[in-house]
């Protein structure tokens, strides 16, 4: 009998063209990366769903800490001297 687990001949096979016989490396990585890449990324719909949520999340953070007045280093230190103010 067959094992369960085995592909179909054939399945396995690149069919997208690429050919693995070279090792990439991260130099050959970047160099494939292009400048306007950069310029068009918020036209890209997952990554603007992204910015959108980042945005809205460091309001919100922001808006907490600033009701519920979070710490801050300056005011801690000047506590920790004895100082405060």
């Amino acid at each position: 009998p067959e094992s369960a687990n085995a592909l179909p001949l054939g399945s396995g096979l690149n069919t997208a063209g690429a050919h693995g016989d070279k090792d990439l490396s991260l130099k050959d990585a970047v160099k494939t990366v292009r400048w306007q890449d950069f310029l068009q990324v918020h036209m890209y719909p997952c990554v603007r769903e992204s910015f959108l949520t980042g945005i809205g999340g460091g309001f919100g953070i922001g808006a907490l800490r600033a009701v519920f007045g979070g710490s801050r280093r300056e005011e801690h230190e000047l506590e920790k001297e004895g100082r405060a103010r």
